[in-house]
């Protein structure tokens, strides 16, 4: 088991510190020791300084005692009592000095009253004198001298003692020194021995296996397998673990999405900096009979029909460029162009090619899709616009025109039979029917491919709505419907008031087929909700309803709500598509709310003004 980061951590703190406070410890210790030692030879060196003021004044006054028998004079007398005065002071110091050692007070304390009894006698022998009593002054002096004597003797002994003292406490004091130079000495070696020890324990235990973790963590960064897992189960441990879970998952996922790519129906690649390819999945074997191995470093532009070469080129450079997103921030963009490709076997396919560039990775990520097929679609169903404008509009113009002819004529007899009259109002209506389908299959055509060109004008919606709803009122009578407008008449938008009035009557024609005899019509007109700078025109109904499951597939072409809608109504299909397309040139949107059985509400939004024309042209084409 090896030890976590937190308990290494507090080996680290806790050796060095233990180390460090035992040396403070010893140390401490010999200044103690070595402070006291100074005290005491302080002390000593006061005390036999005292002692030596003290003999000295005791010697000083009996030459004095000797002088004032032989001359006496009041001067001396004076000096007498001034060196009394300051061996007081002397005694009191040594009384104090000798208090502070209590195994040398008792000596001291005998040395005091020796000099007291001294001065006792010292004081009797001159007052003998002073009155000439020369017998008894010269037995005090006597015994001065004895005394005298006597603390000659227990002063040098006390000297001795004190010098004794001295020696000691300066040995003392070269001890201290010794051991502390030891310790400092100690505490270099040894500091220098833990950290030394702690460094070998730390690059053993913890810095071989954080490089090897660094290295792991470099490994996982460029995608390689890390090396063996660490041992133990310590902090580095677990992450060191955790890495080799994370490449796994990382691994797992890259295959899992190496295997969607290599299954895609769709060509994914990815392409770099200098529009070459580096990677690109399987499914470019199937569709243009290369090999992945084939294209890698491979210039895309060896790959482009040559035509279509510099429109593609200038297309994901401009991707790579990494211009403004449309929300004004710096991000990504992404491109849609078309290009036709040289297939491995010498054919041609058309391409949209949909990229985006990625900074993480200073990469084109390009999804390719095969759209020959729908080229060719386009291409029949240009052809068969062709032919229905060529092939059958002229010869039913022709018809519808030979027919009203023969109507005209027909007027002549009006002994004609009910029979004839009805099947030539049969003809007239599948003619104008089949006209209606063409014109609307033409006009569908023109608007989705953009060949029909708006006239767009600031106009007055109240006054459009009015010329829609006039445009079918005969329907309106006809089917017994009630139409209300509700527009405000200081409301407008920027539209093309022909086609937008197309729209109108086509929403309109649909309201009063479906809705029932006797009900309303409601047209109204309001800033659209959630949808800044736009006009929202809504036609509510009574009628049956449009199922949920329809109301996105009823905009499409041929969609109505039933199938014999287009029987009973006489409806071809193409009504709401065409209305679709409209209004999405006006770059606004379309649909219908309606719950089955509780009417309709068809809506559609306009652009307020030409500058919300033109933003959201702007914003489309981005």
């Amino acid at each position: 088991m090896s030890l976590s980061l937190s308990q290494k951590a507090v080996i680290l703190v806790t050796v060095p510190m233990v180390f460090e406070i035992s040396l403070v410890t010893v140390l401490a210790s010999a200044l103690h020791r070595a402070e006291e030692a100074r005290q005491q030879e302080n002390r000593a060196r006061e005390l036999s300084s005292h002692l030596n003021n003290i003999m000295s004044m005791h010697l000083q006054r009996t030459a004095f005692l000797v002088l004032s028998n032989n001359a006496p004079s009041p001067i001396i007398d004076q000096k007498i009592n001034a060196l009394k005065g300051k061996m007081y002071k002397e005694f009191l110091s040594i009384n104090k000095l000798a208090g502070e050692d209590p195994g040398q007070k008792d000596r001291w304390q005998a040395l005091i009253v020796l000099a007291n009894n001294l001065d006792a006698t010292f004081t009797l022998a001159k007052l003998y004198y002073s009155k000439d009593n020369k017998e008894a002054a010269a037995i005090e002096f006597a015994r001065v001298q004895g005394y005298l004597q006597q603390l000659i003797q227990l002063s040098d002994t006390l000297n001795e003692e004190q010098a004794q003292l001295l020696n000691e406490r300066h040995q003392e004091l070269l001890r201290s020194g010794q051991v502390i130079n030891y310790a400092l000495a100690l505490a270099v070696l040894g500091s220098m021995a833990i950290a030394f020890g702690l460094l070998v324990y730390f690059n053993r235990g913890t810095a071989d296996r954080l490089r090897a973790l660094m290295k792991n963590t470099q490994l996982l960064a460029v995608g390689k397998a890390p090396q063996q897992a660490l041992d133990g189960d310590d902090e580095l441990a677990e992450i060191d673990s955790l890495y080799h879970k994370m490449h796994a998952s990382l691994t797992n996922l890259r295959e899992r999405e190496r295997t969607i790519l290599d299954n895609a129906a769709e060509i994914i690649c990815s392409i770099d900096t200098d529009l070459r390819f580096s990677d690109v999945n399987n499914a470019v074997q199937k569709i243009w009979g290369y090999s992945s191995q084939d294209l890698l470093g491979k210039r895309v532009v060896d790959c482009i029909y040559k035509e279509d070469q510099k429109t593609l080129v200038n297309a994901l450079r401009e991707a790579a460029q990494g211009q403004k997103s449309r929300d004004g921030g710096q991000g990504e963009k992404q491109i849609r162009v078309e290009a036709r490709v040289n297939r491995a076997d010498g054919t041609i396919s058309d391409t949209e090619w949909s990229a985006s560039f990625s900074e993480q990775t200073s990469t084109l990520c390009c999804v390719i899709h095969d759209i020959s097929e729908r080229k060719e679609i386009d291409r029949l169903k240009q052809e068969f616009v062709a032919m229905v404008s060529h092939d059958l509009r002229a010869p039913l113009t022709s018809i519808q025109m030979v027919h009203s002819m023969i109507e005209q004529d027909l007027e002549q007899f009006p002994n004609l039979s009910p029979f004839t009259h009805k099947n030539l109002s049969i003809a007239q209506d599948n003619i104008n029917r089949l006209m209606a389908l063409i014109n609307n299959l033409l006009d569908l055509e023109k608007l989705e491919s953009g060949m029909m060109t708006l006239l767009p004008e600031q106009e007055e919606l109240d006054s459009i709505v009015k010329s829609a709803v006039n445009a079918v009122s005969a329907i309106a009578q006809q089917n017994r419907v009630t139409v209300r407008v509700d527009v405000d008449d200081e409301m407008s938008a920027y539209f093309d008031a022909e086609k937008v009035i197309q729209v109108i009557v086509n929403l309109l024609s649909n309201a009063f087929k479906f809705s029932p005899p006797d009900s309303i019509v409601l047209v109204s007109a309001a800033p659209s909700p959630g949808e800044n700078g736009f006009i929202r025109l809504s036609i509510r109904d009574q009628g049956r309803g449009v199922p949920a499951h329809m109301q996105e597939q009823i905009f499409e072409r041929f969609r109505q709500t039933e199938q014999q809608d287009g029987r009973n109504h006489k409806g071809s299909g193409l009504g709401l598509s065409i209305c679709k397309a409209i209004i999405e040139q006006h770059h606004g949107h379309i649909g219908v709310k309606s719950e089955d059985g509780k009417g309709s509400e068809f809506w559609f939004t306009l652009p307020l003004n030409q500058k919300c024309f033109t933003a959201a042209d702007t914003t489309n084409r981005k």
